[in-house]
Parts: structure tokens; sequence; C-alpha cells
């Protein structure tokens, strides 16, 4: 965001969206304004919703962070156009992929989130009202953060290689609720993904992979699925 500032040659610190926490009665500091801002996208449903996949296959730090130390599965999909350049458009009105930036914002998110910035900057900037002022640029920062957010990923996860399908959520989408193993309630919403697209599944290191594999085969032979295979790593949890 500082780069974008600087470009439009934004001189006034009162104006600028990177500095707007200082301006916010009773935040002390950025990280709690940061969390202020992204709880408050998350209870009004703005956020994205995300499905991650992983260019990764058998590979033993996705089976520790990613499925339960091992003893999960790996579904690999083959590739059916997810992959595909995103323009302006799709980044902003329907379901499409892109992979993550590690470190580096990719151009074309950049250039969105420029151009929102751009027309958010033109329509605040010669507000009088500093309270007014301040929630039009509140609003202009929660757009930007949810545009941009699902594209970019700490380079520390750059080991991931990760893709995601983003789904911005429009009126219509049914949004379901599910629980997760720490109690959370997580906001979702169903994707149709195709079984002729289920190329392999790998049985993860830890999990005991013959009756696994005996008992996927048996369920999965009658839609065509029979690539059901153990992990090559030898790796156990002990």
């Amino acid at each position: 965001m500082p780069s974008i500032e600087k470009e439009l040659r934004i001189k006034d610190e009162g104006l600028k969206l990177s500095r707007l926490w200082r301006q916010i009665e009773g935040v002390k500091d950025s990280k709690e304004w940061d969390d202020k801002l992204m709880g408050a996208i998350y209870e009004s449903h703005h956020s994205p919703f995300i499905i991650s996949f992983s260019k990764r296959r058998d590979f033993l730090p996705m089976w520790n962070t990613y499925s339960d130390r091992g003893k999960g599965v790996c579904l690999c999909f083959e590739d059916y156009g997810w992959t595909y350049e995103h323009n302006d458009v799709q980044l902003l009105h329907k379901l499409h992929a892109s992979e993550v930036s590690y470190g580096k914002v990719d151009q074309s998110v950049y250039n969105v989130v420029r151009k929102l910035y751009t027309d958010c900057y033109e329509r605040y900037k010669d507000i009088l009202d500093k309270k007014l002022r301040v929630n039009k640029m509140a609003q202009c920062l929660a757009s930007l953060a949810v545009v941009a957010s699902p594209y970019h990923k700490h380079k520390a996860y750059e080991y991931e290689e990760e893709s995601r399908l983003i789904e911005f959520k429009k009126d219509e989408l049914d949004v379901k609720y599910r629980c997760n193993n720490r109690g959370q309630i997580i906001p979702y919403i169903e994707v149709s993904i195709k079984l002729e697209y289920l190329q392999r599944i790998i049985v993860g290191p830890c999990a005991d992979s013959v009756s696994i594999i005996r008992e996927l085969k048996a369920q999965l032979s009658s839609y065509g699925i029979t690539n059901i295979v153990p992990s090559q790593i030898p790796y156990r949890e002990y």
C-alpha cells in the first residue's frame, strides 16, 4: 500500500490508508487496528471463500501440517483449466483460480488494488468532516483487504506451492456452517468438483494403508477410481 501512496504522491499522512489506524479513536497500534478490521470483515461475511490445493503431492511437510501427522489422504486432481490467468473482472466477480504469491503481490492483483485505492482516494480526499472521511477511508481499506488477501501468503509457506479456487460472496450464495476440531464455527459454501477429475488418492505414511486402500477401493471402484496407493515416504509416528 505505501508503494501505491507513493505513486499517487499522497503527502498528507491523514489521507493515507496505510496510516488510518492512527486516526481511529481507542486503537493503540496497527496490530489492534488490523484485528478490528479483519474481525469486521469476517462478521459481515465479506471475506472470500477459498479452496486450497498444492502442487506438492507426496510431500512430508504437507503430511505433517495438514494431515494429522501423516494419517490422512492426499487427493490428486488433474489440471482441467483452473490455473488460467485472471483479469480484473474475474478477480472481482466469479469463481476463479490463482497461484498464491509469496512475499510479492501478483501484478494483476496489484493493478486492481491500485485502481480501487485511486477511486476511493478521489472520493474521500476532499471531505472536510474528519469523522466522515475516516469512515469512508475505513470502508475503502476493507474493500482492498477483501480483494487482495486471498492472493498473498507469508514467504515462510512458499514450500507449499499453493493454488487456490476463490469465490467472492454474492448475495445469492447459500452459506453453510461447520464446526472445526477447536470448536470454532466456520462458514463455507459448496463447490462442485467432478469425481472424473480425481486422478489418484495417496494414503498417508502413518495411516493403516492396507485397510484404508481396501475400503476406499470398495467404495470408489464403481466410480472408476482405482488408483489408490500408499505414500512412498519412509516415515512413522512415534
